[in-house]
């Protein structure tokens, strides 16, 4: 793969990155709205970082199936699981959304799990694409098993104290 190679204006060594990085951006928005919303705060411009994460989709999808053939294996796997981890969410945002909308903080707090688990996992699938991992549910597992016991050992040092 040449360095000097672009896909739609992007190198196609970090096309798969910013296809994460935007998606990711808009998962960590999601997430930070679904802790204001749990506060009864709703910030008006959300639909900037959605479009953002529906860039990042499309990103994914156009590189699947228009420019499959300018990256490897890894990229084209990672790109298949992003189509289908943002479709899978945003079919469980829908339902939810429209199921328990109403329902204030219950719905606020179904929102906020959906959310942490929506980055989480989203996370986790770009970090096994920076180990040059294929981009498969067993390799997405055990991203997310290194990321819990990560997530755990951070917190289980409690905060550090400053040097004096």
């Amino acid at each position: 793969m040449s360095e000097d190679k672009k896909v739609i204006g992007i190198p196609v060594h970090k096309y798969t990155k910013v296809c994460y990085i935007l998606i990711l951006v808009s998962g960590a928005f999601g997430l930070f709205t679904s802790l204001l919303a749990l506060m009864g705060m709703y910030p008006g411009f959300g639909g900037v970082f959605g479009v953002l994460g529906l860039v990042g989709f499309g990103l994914a999808v156009t590189g699947f199936l228009a420019f499959s053939e300018e990256f490897d294996d890894l990229d084209l796997s990672h790109f298949k699981l992003i189509i289908i981890l943002f479709v899978v969410f945003f079919i469980f945002n829908m339902i939810f959304f429209n199921a328990l909308g109403g329902f204030g903080a219950i719905g606020s707090i179904i929102s906020l799990l959906i959310s942490v688990a929506q980055f989480a996992i989203l996370f986790a699938a770009y970090r096994g694409w920076q180990a040059s991992q294929k981009g498969n549910f067993e390799n997405l597992k055990t991203q997310l098993i290194e990321l819990k016991s990560f997530v755990a050992s951070k917190i289980s040092e409690g905060p550090k104290k400053p040097k004096e």
